[in-house]
């Protein structure tokens, strides 16, 4: 309830300031992408903002909007925008943000697009940047699986996959790995190993 009542209050500010309100628009498209699954209202809201911000703290900030436009141009497929986004945000971030977990989702954006790209050796470096950054994400070696189904190195994706998934690991991460494979498996027509790992 009190998110709810704090997005009434930044979507008024958007009204009154339209041109100046961008912790407003962030925390209230970061709500509709992140708690209330409403991307189509967090890309309408971020693409809004004219990006030249006027306040030392909203330009000090606005590395956390371009990683939020980065993934939902991703969510919606636009991955010359998503890679235009996250590079913006590298761009942007001040040194005292650098190991912001949102600077790990865009080296982890980056990296994945890098393997549907099929530059795997730039997919990895990125992951790597990812991993260094901030190490509460843990290891992100499932988005190598990732990226290397995306690029088409299905017998590498299923490696990776299967290297790095752990019964104990973060469930987040671990999706991908188990999704790399089952996907890798399937494109194969091996039907049943990809059974195997969608069930898992």
């Amino acid at each position: 309830k009190k998110y709810d009542q704090a997005v009434s209050i930044y979507k008024k500010k958007i009204d009154l300031y339209p041109d100046d309100a961008y912790w407003a628009r962030y925390f209230v498209a970061w709500d509709a992408y992140s708690r209330t699954n409403q991307p189509d209202e967090a890309f309408a809201i971020l693409t809004e903002a004219p990006f030249n911000p006027i306040s030392g703290n909203d330009r000090d900030q606005l590395f956390r909007m371009y990683v939020l436009l980065a993934r939902l141009y991703n969510y919606r497929g636009d991955y010359a925008q998503a890679r235009s986004a996250a590079e913006k945000a590298l761009e942007v971030v001040p040194a005292h943000f650098k190991d912001d977990y949102n600077i790990a989702i865009a080296n982890i954006i980056l990296g994945v697009l890098s393997g549907r790209a099929n530059d795997f050796s730039r997919m990895e470096k990125y992951i790597h940047d990812a991993e260094q950054i901030n190490e509460k994400v843990g290891s992100l070696q499932c988005y190598i699986a990732d990226g290397y189904f995306l690029g088409g190195d299905l017998n590498k994706a299923i490696e990776v996959g299967k290297n790095n998934f752990t019964i104990d690991g973060n469930k987040y991460n671990n999706a991908y790995c188990l999704l790399a494979v089952g996907y890798s498996y399937f494109d194969q027509k091996d039907f049943a190993n990809a059974k195997k790992y969608f069930t898992d």
